[in-house]
């Protein structure tokens, strides 16, 4: 039997989808692990909301053809720990409503479309889960000016603990912290559009590039 022109560009899309981006994702774990900072005496530091963001980035189309997104998203509280001038613990909540997209001028209907959608039950679902978190759950050197974090990332009521890497300065009043772009699969965190397998979710990227920018007050 011959096939079809549509199952041949139906066999060639899902075979090119499923070559995805070799980025590298952040080692994931299913434990949620106990915050080792917690009985640790320290100095606390608020993060600053309006001073600090997170920035997201994101593909959809072909592996070998594919538009990226990018934006923000706001924090709405947090802070960090130190002791003995070195970060020990900190945790903070992103307010997944603040999303803006800003590949797409803001003016063009694709903008608030796109927002919509991550927003929507495909992906944030912002309806039942107005905020995500990060809690430090461990810290080490790495290098000559980096920390190994690893903290309990939580998107839709999942916790799921990430190792990420961070450069931390800290002096008298103040922390600036800056991550390394990383990398997560947001299928781990049950983010899929319509079901995991579907030809629409096999369409857009799993993974999720994510840079983070905290400063931080006494």
């Amino acid at each position: 039997m011959r096939m079809s022109k549509l199952s041949l560009l139906l066999i060639l899309v899902m075979a090119l989808s499923s070559c995805q981006n070799n980025k590298k994702t952040v080692n994931v774990s299913d434990e949620v692990k106990t915050d080792s900072s917690e009985n640790l005496v320290g100095l606390v530091y608020k993060i600053d909301t309006f001073a600090s963001v997170i920035e997201w980035e994101g593909a959809e189309g072909l592996a070998v053809i594919n538009t990226t997104h990018n934006g923000t998203m706001e924090l709405s509280n947090g802070e960090l720990q130190v002791k003995d001038n070195e970060l020990i613990g900190g945790k903070f909540n992103i307010n997944l409503p603040s999303l803006k997209v800003l590949d797409i001028p803001a003016e063009k209907a694709g903008n608030a479309k796109l927002k919509r959608h991550l927003l929507s039950d495909d992906f944030f679902d912002v309806e039942k889960f107005k905020y995500a978190g990060f809690e430090i759950t461990s810290i080490g050197k790495f290098g000559n000016d980096s920390l190994k974090i690893s903290g309990n990332l939580t998107l839709k009521g999942v916790s799921k603990n990430i190792d990420i890497m961070a450069k931390v300065t800290v002096s008298e009043n103040e922390i600036q912290a800056e991550t390394n772009k990383f990398y997560f699969n947001r299928k781990d965190w049950g983010m899929s559009y319509g079901t995991e397998k579907s030809l629409g979710d096999e369409m857009i990227r799993p993974e999720v590039g994510i840079k983070i920018k905290l400063l931080a007050k006494k």
